[in-house]
């Protein structure tokens, strides 16, 4: 039994040698297309930054998003149930949950203070959140751009107005999923770079959600094959 033992463990150790190393992917070719405002609205919005550099490839979930809260809040997590259900139905990607177990989680949702969040979650955020009523932070895989981890904080210590909260959290949970930059012209946009707080999703972020969530969009697409995608 000890040589058999022995022997599988040779055996699977060679196989996980022979693993190919990761690809770098090819460069995007120079973008060539004549998109219209919503088009080039919807561009801006999955490769831009909010806060540093455009991106050259698309970044997207191809898991399912694992939601847990470190602490509770009532009235939030109703509208994130609310958020999610929506979410869900315009995805043909992936699915939101929420989770009780931060072992099951890839996404923290914390509901608390700027502190916590960066010294427990996101160190390097500290100068974001100063500055932030909400934020939020994505990892994804440099060769393929799939998004496998991420955190949000909606800070209820400096914002105590319930509807802007409520704003803050549909707004991050929506950018975390790949959609990060504010660049909608409409001031009404969840994607507006000017901080209000609007009730609801407009209709035209509901459709660019449903686009982005598509099946049609992957992850390391380059901005030339997502407008020729949505056409």
């Amino acid at each position: 039994m000890f040589r058999f033992t022995l022997l599988m463990s040779t055996f699977l150790f060679l196989l996980g040698s022979c693993k190919p190393d990761p690809v770098e992917p090819e460069p995007c070719i120079v973008f060539t297309g004549t998109p219209s405002q919503a088009e080039s609205t919807f561009l801006d919005i999955c490769f831009g930054n909010e806060f540093g550099e455009d991106h050259e490839y698309l970044r997207k979930w191809v898991d399912d998003i694992q939601i847990y809260l470190p602490n509770s809040h009532p009235e939030l997590e109703e509208t994130l149930d609310s958020v999610i259900i929506t979410l869900n139905s315009l995805s043909e990607s992936i699915q939101l949950h929420r989770v009780s177990d931060s072992a099951e989680s890839n996404l923290i949702l914390l509901i608390g203070s700027k502190l916590t969040y960066s010294d427990v979650y996101e160190p390097q955020a500290a100068d974001l959140i100063s500055d932030n009523f909400g934020l939020f932070s994505a990892t994804w895989n440099r060769y393929t751009f799939e998004i496998s981890h991420g955190t949000v904080c909606i800070d209820i210590e400096r914002e105590s107005d319930l509807a802007c909260l409520r704003h803050l959290l549909r707004e991050e949970l929506t950018q975390v999923l790949g959609m990060m930059n504010d660049a909608s012209p409409d001031p009404a946009s969840i994607f507006h770079p000017i901080y209000q707080c609007t009730p609801s999703y407009r209709a035209e972020d509901l459709a660019m959600i449903q686009t982005f969530l598509s099946d049609e969009l992957s992850a390391g697409m380059c901005r030339q094959a997502v407008w020729e995608a949505i056409q």
